[in-house]
Parts: structure tokens; sequence; C-alpha cells
């Protein structure tokens, strides 16, 4: 990425309590992070000579700084946030190369009008007649059609052609999606979700660390288990993470 979008505001309420090394290091591992679009290397010293903290006091703000705001999985440190918008600018630059394959955006069609000579008069009423019915036709009927993909959001099958592109396991997305669809793509603490692929893979990586194995069924004699309820909500509360940067 040769740019990424930096809040200043969330940046600094989100490092207001860093010292001035620690919130210069923490900027200049986003912009590896962003420059690579690849997690960073937990080999600290390879790290270290990356971003140029080579005093005792920078190498040890470089670990308070992962500590913080990064994850660290399989030998790589995650940044939510950063992968959030990584996706959004790979699927605008597949989107962009999809278009140059096809000869670029469609052209706009010409407006023409239908002439009568019969009977001139009634040209302007059959011209705007027609135009209604093309209209007409090229609208879907409400309640049809695909709403996942009008509102954003993607079908099942979507999902499971980006986790395959992307090289993710695919035995949760069946899971993600009929929970995401269930509670209509809005986080627990009524936030909506903006970027489903980034939301997919959070989820598929907390999978991943057992973070929401289900609990043993219990006897209920039949009444329905209000923790499932509860664990739903708890789950989707607990990957929103803060805008930092």
């Amino acid at each position: 990425m040769n740019h990424y979008p930096h809040h200043i505001g969330d940046f600094n309420n989100g490092t207001r309590h860093l010292t001035r090394i620690e919130r210069s290091i923490y900027r200049d591992l986003i912009e590896l992070y962003y420059d690579t679009e690849t997690p960073l290397t937990s080999d600290i010293d390879a790290l270290a000579r990356r971003i140029i903290a080579r005093s005792d006091e920078e190498r040890q703000a470089l670990l308070c700084v992962l500590g913080e705001f990064f994850s660290l999985e399989d030998g790589l440190y995650f940044h939510a946030r950063c992968d959030e918008e990584i996706a959004s600018y790979q699927s605008r630059v597949e989107s962009a190369r999809t278009n140059g394959q096809r000869g670029g955006r469609p052209s706009k069609p010409r407006k023409t009008e239908s002439v009568i000579s019969a009977n001139p008069d009634i040209t302007g009423s059959k011209a705007n007649q027609n135009q209604n019915q093309n209209q007409n036709q090229n609208q879907e009927p409400e309640g049809e059609g695909e709403p996942s993909r009008a509102s954003g959001f993607p079908t099942l099958e979507e999902a499971m052609a980006f986790t395959k592109g992307q090289l993710l396991p695919t035995d949760q997305v069946e899971n993600w999606h009929s929970n995401r669809e269930a509670q209509g793509w809005v986080r627990g603490n009524g936030i909506a979700i903006t970027n489903w692929q980034a939301d997919l893979r959070t989820w598929i990586n907390r999978e991943a660390r057992g973070e929401f194995k289900p609990s043993p069924k219990s006897k209920t004699n039949g009444n329905h288990d209000h923790r499932t309820d509860k664990r739903a909500r708890e789950f989707a509360e607990s990957i929103l993470v803060p805008d930092l940067n």
C-alpha cells in the first residue's frame, strides 16, 4: 500500500499514555505493516533492525508496543485494524483489475426517444411510457434478488470463495455467515460491520486459537437454553477492535 488512512483523533486517544519513543515506534510498526501488507515477524532482532530501534530503551519500547497493540499468532504479529484496511484495499484493487480485464467501466447508454410517425402528438407520452417500462424491467421487485449482495455483504458462496482465495480454512465460514446474517451484520454493541473480509479473518483466527469452543450441552427439560444467546452476544462484542491508528 502506498498510503493508508490515519485518523488523528483515534491515534492520539489510543496512544496518549505512551512515551514519545513508544508512539514513534508504534507509527513505524504500522507503516511497515501497511508497506509490506503482511504481519510482522516475531524475530525481535530483525524487526528492531527494520524500524531502526537500536538502543535498549527503543527495544524495550518495541516490546511494550507489540504486547499492547499486536497479537502473536503462529510466529507472526497481527494487527486487526491494519488487516481490515489491507483487505479493503486489496478488494478495491481486485475490482479495478476485473474492470480493466472487461475493458473498463461500461459506457452509459445513450438516451433516445421513440418517434411515432403516424401520430407525432403522442410521441412524447409514448417515449415516457417506454422509458418507465425499461426502468421497471431493470429494477428488482422488493423482497427478491440477493439482499446480501445489494447491502454489501456476501452470500455464503462468496464467503467460501474468499477464504479459498486467501488460503484460509473454510470449515468455520458457514457458522460465521449464519451468525452474522442472524444479527443483521451488526456487532453486539450495535455497530455495523464495515468490512466483512476482515471480520471473517478475525473469526477464523480466534476460532483457530480455540477462543470460541462451545460449552457442553446442559439438560434443560426441553426449555430454551439462554446461554446460547449470551455466548453469541459475548462473541460479537469480543471481536470489536478499537480504532487505534
